[in-house]
């Protein structure tokens, strides 16, 4: 029971927590998330609150989707932090899950999330991903799949679909290491066109970042990208390629429809063609579309 908690010999983000029980009590998202887990960091208040937040993902009576995101990024080491992880990670494994049948299919996407981030039975995922009736929802389950059973789960990644699920597909296979068929990537990367709306819990950078960065099969992915219609996706590209593989970053150029991009190859072929080839002619040329 709450009142069984000596909560004032307990912290939070502004010191003693003796105010968090009437806060669980009333379902105050935004103020328990301030307090609790503000930036991803963790408290000995956060532990104590862990079985009362699973109970508002059940329970409360607004924002139940939004608590089940919180009970699953409390266990997920992209988004929380400090020596308390552990026991937190532990405290929302001991705790009933959201529903993934919920009526709610905002419940249903979060408790995907939430499954994957505490190692939960990978045949609720498997059953669920057999009943599509969510783009929201199936992009959960794609992604918590490929965490937790990329074997048995690459077969099953669409590359049709919403953009969303599309993504997630992509997504789901570059972090298991899963090569993409033929095609894959530049159907996944035209998903960025039509505009990718998944859950910030789910996401570690920026989409393109995390497509580049994670893929074994960078090359592949750079080509898709390099051609895409947005011109913010394309610049967003130019800049990781660079960074991660100057060839394929000054490759991508060659084909860009942007005149500037063009130019800055030319200079930058130019400072190779003078000797000066052993340094990064991007590094001091950085690309600028206009």
């Amino acid at each position: 029971m709450i009142d069984d908690i000596d909560w004032a010999a307990l912290e939070h983000a502004e010191g003693c927590a003796d105010d968090l029980p009437g806060l669980l009590r009333d379902a105050e998202f935004d103020t328990i998330v301030d307090l609790v887990f503000p930036q991803g960091t963790l408290y000995s208040a956060t532990v104590a609150a862990v079985p009362f937040l699973a109970g508002l993902a059940h329970h409360a009576p607004a924002r139940r989707d939004e608590f089940s995101w919180l009970l699953g990024m409390l266990a997920d080491c992209n988004h929380a932090y400090g020596e308390l992880f552990d026991e937190v990670r532990a405290a929302v494994a001991a705790q009933p899950l959201p529903p993934l049948d919920d009526p709610d299919p905002r419940v249903r996407a979060a408790a995907a999330y939430v499954v994957a981030q505490v190692d939960g039975p990978v045949t609720l995922l498997h059953d669920r991903f057999a009943i599509k009736t969510d783009p929201a929802v199936w992009s959960s389950l794609l992604l918590a799949l490929g965490e937790l059973d990329p074997a048995g789960a690459a077969a099953r990644f669409p590359f049709t679909g919403s953009a969303d699920e599309r993504y997630a597909a992509g997504l789901a296979a570059v972090r298991a290491g899963v090569p993409l068929p033929a095609g894959a990537p530049a159907a996944v990367t035209a998903a960025l066109d039509d505009g990718v709306d998944l859950n910030y819990a789910w996401l570690r950078r920026e989409p393109v970042d995390e497509l580049l960065l994670s893929a074994t099969d960078e090359g592949a992915h750079l080509d898709a990208l390099s051609i895409e219609k947005d011109r913010a996706v394309r610049r967003r590209v130019m800049a990781v390629g660079q960074r991660t593989s100057p060839d394929d970053g000054l490759s991508i150029l060659r084909h860009d429809v942007e005149p500037s991009a063009r130019t800055v190859l030319a200079r930058a072929e130019r400072c190779s063609d003078r000797g000066r080839g052993d340094q990064d002619p991007t590094s001091s040329t950085p690309i600028h579309l206009r």
